[in-house]
């Protein structure tokens, strides 16, 4: 009988043995959970049991006991021998077409998963009405790679109004194992993954710290765990030198190449994101101090739909365009006619806006554009051009033309745009860069004349108050 009570609790050991150790949290309140901790902060602590995961604040937690897992702590000690990337946080605004509509933070940590030590990198969108609302959409990204930033697990979760959906996917060998929880019901599938398939945000941090090749990269598998989708992508990098929230700084430029798409991403020279056009050059994630964005997060971060400075207004002449974004340096008319200017470095790319005065009554658009194609023509050498075309410029019809010539020895292409205002003035709309830099500089060419507009010029715009003083001195 004793013989069988030994050899029982023998097995009971052995048996407590193979379960893995549990991480116990105790709350204020008298509650315990048990499960393993896979993610905490400052402000809260995630615990993931077998039913899914919790998250808890930390003033709701009376005491946390992590369990002594041999396993865990193997897995702590390789972690210190990872260097490639230190722990880093950032903070970031959204802003759509040069407005404030949220906010962004990203982190990179080094951190164990099932054993394995290696990089989690979590990327949360924040889409909100004003400073310190509810969000209308919740969105974050968690990617994990192992030491030789191999991709091993993803997490997709978006949450919008009293709507989520979860996506979880594991690489197990050649296979992408991924289970997606929404409206009440769980999906799962299977997709081949291969070898050399990076997720996309850490393609970007591992090349920031790698010079390029000669003759530029190759084309890129990828994964994007924000949609969870396979796809190419090509992408191009140089250095340029800009100003930025009143910092000249250099940045490594990367430009994505998505099918027709072409985004930009700034990073500083660690490897970090300043800058970065997200699905669309509309949409932008700009770096801010952490207590700013914090602030707004919580309702007292600042005015609401505070922009950019993107907005460029001519009072005087009514006209309104948008800089494709801060890289763009704005120089003021000074010459007669000369609306303004703007000046990309970079890329040695320039936006030349004229105001065209004293046109004769029967003039058309036509004959106008005629006669600036001629002017542009007598200043430059082998001069070609396709003529102008019917084109939108903005909220109204214009007129578009595209002219190569050669200027100081250099080839050099032009898009040019043409359009009248209510009162029978032209504008003109010069861009041009270095042929070897205009395909680069095009789409924000293209974007500048979609956002032209025509306000009421500054002589119609009289102040309230002095229209109230005028009628008191005619009485």
């Amino acid at each position: 009988m004793i013989r069988h009570h030994v050899a029982a609790l023998v097995a009971g050991i052995l048996l407590v043995g193979l379960i893995p150790a549990q991480d116990l949290i105790r709350l204020k309140g008298g509650a315990t959970f048990e499960g393993t901790i896979v993610e905490q902060d400052a402000s809260s602590v995630v615990l993931e049991f077998e039913g899914g995961t919790m998250t808890f604040a930390r003033n709701q937690i009376a005491s946390i006991k992590v369990a002594k897992d041999p396993t865990r702590v193997a897995a702590k000690k390789a972690l210190m021998t990872l260097s490639r990337f230190p722990d880093h946080e950032s903070f970031h605004y959204l802003y759509r077409d040069g407005r404030r509509v949220g906010y962004r933070t990203m982190s990179i940590k080094r951190e164990a998963q099932d054993g394995v030590p290696g990089y989690v990198l979590r990327d949360r969108l924040v889409f909100m009405e004003r400073p310190g609302a509810q969000p209308d959409v919740d969105l974050l990204v968690s990617e994990f790679v192992d030491a030789e930033l191999r991709p091993l697990f993803f997490s997709t979760s978006v949450t919008s109004g009293p709507s989520s959906r979860l996506i979880k996917g594991d690489r197990e060998g050649l296979s992408l194992v991924m289970k997606e929880r929404s409206a009440g019901k769980l999906y799962e599938s299977t997709a081949l993954f291969r070898k050399d398939v990076e997720f996309p945000r850490m393609l970007l941090r591992r090349l920031a710290g790698e010079p390029p090749p000669e003759g530029g990269y190759p084309e890129f598998r990828v994964f994007r765990p924000r949609d969870a989708t396979f796809g190419r992508v090509s992408l191009a990098r140089h250095v340029e030198r800009i100003g930025i929230r009143g910092r000249i700084r250099d940045v490594l430029v990367f430009r994505r190449k998505l099918g027709e798409r072409l985004l930009e991403t700034w990073l500083d020279m660690s490897g970090h994101v300043i800058r970065e056009e997200l699905g669309s050059p509309r949409l932008v994630s700009l770096r801010a101090a952490k207590s700013e964005v914090l602030g707004f997060a919580r309702g007292d971060g600042g005015p609401e739909g505070e922009d950019l400075g993107l907005e460029v207004v001519s009072e005087s002449t009514g006209l309104r365009f948008l800089r494709p974004d801060l890289a763009w340096e704005l120089i003021p008319g000074e010459r007669r006619g000369a609306v303004a200017s703007l000046l990309r470095p970079g890329l040695r790319a320039t936006v030349d806006v004229l105001r065209i005065d004293n046109i004769a009554k029967d003039a058309t658009e036509e004959g106008i554009a005629l006669n600036v194609l001629s002017r542009m023509e007598r200043q430059s050498t082998e001069f070609r051009s396709d003529g102008a075309f019917p084109a939108r410029i903005g909220d109204r019809s214009g007129l578009r033309w595209s002219a190569t010539c050669y200027r100081r020895g250099s080839r050099v292409r032009t898009l040019g745009a043409l359009v009248l205002d209510q009162q029978g003035h032209a504008f003109v709309i010069l861009c041009a860069a270095p042929e070897l830099n205009f395909k680069a500089a095009k789409p924000a060419f293209l974007e500048l004349f979609q956002s032209v507009r025509f306000l009421t010029p500054l002589e119609d715009l009289r102040d309230p108050f002095d229209l109230a003083s005028g009628g008191m001195d005619g009485k």
